[in-house]
């Protein structure tokens, strides 16, 4: 195996990480940056960028929802989810070939890695959840290209929060579920009290003070 040495190396190609890269090779440092999936990590890929695509259309369908107050006549906007998410997913599948290129110009070393091994002195023990092989998470969602009838947030966080309006405003029936006493715990009650007005306003079912301890299938569906 060949032996390779650097002034500098970034476990992941996040945001962080290719911000880093700048200042440190203009200081005139060797840099590697070890990446197991995609560059660009979470935010432009699974995150931010793609969720904004759907965020967008839900504001597009609540300014359709208030035309009247503008005393203009529009019909019953039609969302057409499937192409939606492949609009999202064309908007951000040169990412990666992009922050690659830039990488390349930097002269930093890429290597796509799976396996890092780091020396900690405490390790996370995740509180499992049974049934939990039923649910999916933010990244499959953003290429689910159906929409569902049902979906149920288990945390009351902004992402749910986003993504509830969305689907809510497709026409899903939406529920969250939080176990703290109020939705967005680290906000301000007041301006939380709104957003949860608004939320059940358009038909998000908004449940505090709940612990989910087990999802089970029932007649079809997970539940």
């Amino acid at each position: 195996m060949r032996s390779e040495t650097f002034d500098v190396v970034i476990l992941g190609g996040g945001n962080a990480g290719i911000g880093v890269t700048g200042p440190v090779r203009r200081a005139g440092m060797s840099v590697a940056m070890i990446e197991s999936d995609v560059l660009g990590g979470t935010c432009p890929n699974r995150g931010c960028t793609p969720k904004k695509v759907l965020v967008a259309a839900g504001h597009a369908l609540h300014d359709i929802e208030r035309a009247a107050i503008h005393h203009i006549s529009v019909g019953k906007p039609q969302l057409d989810w499937s192409a939606l998410i492949d609009r999202e997913k064309e908007l951000i599948k040169d990412i990666p070939a992009n922050l690659a290129r830039a990488m390349a110009r930097r002269d930093v070393r890429v290597i796509e890695a799976k396996h890092v091994v780091i020396a900690t002195g405490s390790k996370p023990r995740p509180l499992p959840i049974p049934g939990a092989e039923f649910m999916i998470t933010s990244d499959e969602m953003l290429s689910e290209r159906e929409l569902p009838r049902f979906v149920i947030f288990v945390g009351g966080g902004v992402i749910s929060l986003e993504f509830g309006h969305v689907y809510a405003r497709a026409g899903a029936a939406v529920t969250i579920l939080e176990a703290l006493p109020q939705l967005l715990p680290a906000m301000d009650r007041d301006a939380v009290a709104h957003l949860q007005t608004e939320s059940e306003r358009i038909g998000i079912n908004v449940k505090a003070g709940v612990s989910v301890k087990r999802i089970e299938p029932t007649t079809g569906r997970s539940g």
